[in-house]
């Protein structure tokens, strides 16, 4: 006898399961056995493609990383709240100063001013700990997964080198926050 559990978020609860046999005329005795679940932490996933090359203009405006981009995490969906969770973002190669992170121009995102309350449409979702040195890093206190990905569908990208890089490519590290489940 096997037991499969398909649930992404299954309910961790010990299970008694008996079992008997008939012989065609009486039935054995009840065996029973007590199976533990043991939930795995799901990888946040993105839809759409991120860490690409990224065209950036010497003075130009602002350009939005990923407009399309959506993120789901079972657990945290589950959960009904992005709390915990986390978004770091720096270029590949190393982080350059002169890399900025904005939000877009009359998007829904809050200014990503470093310390201050991350907000996306007038909702505080967070905390913006750090946008200096090239690297943004924001830490979700709550928010849904259509909240969040309205956040990363926002981030605009600049650069403020006289002779900026003709591309680069950028890193995103987004953690649920769960260690083990």
């Amino acid at each position: 006898m096997t037991y499969l559990n398909t649930s992404d978020t299954p309910d961790t609860a010990p299970r008694t399961i008996g079992m008997s046999v008939n012989d065609g005329a009486l039935d054995s005795p009840v065996a029973s056995r007590t199976v533990s679940v043991v939930s795995i932490n799901d990888a946040p996933s993105f839809a759409d493609s991120l860490g690409g090359r990224i065209a950036y203009t010497e003075q130009a405006s602002p350009v939005v990383l990923a407009a399309g981009v959506t993120v789901s995490d079972a657990e945290l969906s589950a959960l009904g709240t992005y709390a915990g969770a986390s978004l770091t973002l720096a270029r590949q190669d190393g982080a350059s100063p002169d890399d900025r992170f904005s939000a877009r121009v009359d998007g829904s995102l809050g200014p990503l001013t470093e310390g201050a309350s991350l907000t996306y449409d007038g909702t505080v979702l967070g905390t913006v700990t750090r946008n200096s040195g090239g690297v943004l890093t924001l830490i979700f206190s709550g928010g849904s997964a259509a909240q969040v990905s309205g956040v990363l569908r926002e981030i605009a990208y600049a650069n403020t080198s006289d002779a900026p890089p003709a591309q680069v490519v950028l890193g995103w590290t987004f953690s649920d926050g769960n260690a083990g489940a």
